[in-house]
């Protein structure tokens, strides 16, 4: 069975609703993701909706260059 991690990224840069522009725009992607979330398990896919612990925990890939690149932090 294929596994699949979804990942949001957001700029460095916050407001007082952090990435978003405005706290409706930050309403409706938080109640869209939460839409996603709870419809994945009723259809029989595991879903962990968490974050990482600390930036030195974290790896990601870049797929913007012909070959996919690990970043280390």
């Amino acid at each position: 069975m294929p596994t699949y991690l979804l990942s949001v990224f957001a700029p460095a840069e916050s407001n007082e609703c952090g990435p978003y522009p405005s706290k409706e725009v930050m309403l409706e992607a938080l109640a869209a993701a939460g839409t996603v979330n709870g419809r994945l398990p009723g259809e029989g896919h595991l879903v962990f909706a968490g974050a990482c612990r600390g930036k030195l925990e974290v790896r990601s890939f870049r797929t913007e260059r012909p070959v996919a690149a690990l970043l280390d932090p």
